[in-house]
């Protein structure tokens, strides 16, 4: 039985491929995407924290950060919820 998700085409160029619209950018295996803009306000203040990038949304900009937690290099970011758009 074949179960598409299971199938492998790693090596084929996807239809929308990331690299060619975006530069890479060094972004830690692990991350952390808050709703919380002051706990992501207090890791970027850290003494060891670096901006990893800044994107642009239709509701603002977000910055990525990159710091050491633990002895492991982590980034965050705070993640839009669309909540804003509720209270018109």
């Amino acid at each position: 039985m074949d179960i598409p998700l299971a199938e492998d085409d790693l090596a084929a160029t996807a239809f929308i491929e990331p690299t060619e619209v975006i530069r890479r950018i060094d972004m830690p295996s692990r991350v952390v995407m808050c709703f919380f803009s002051e706990v992501v306000d207090q890791i970027a203040a850290r003494d060891d924290a670096r901006e990893l990038d800044v994107l642009t949304w239709a509701h603002g900009h977000t910055r990525s950060t990159r710091s050491s937690i633990r002895g492991s290099a982590w980034a965050s970011s705070k993640r839009a919820s669309g909540l804003p758009w509720l209270r018109a």
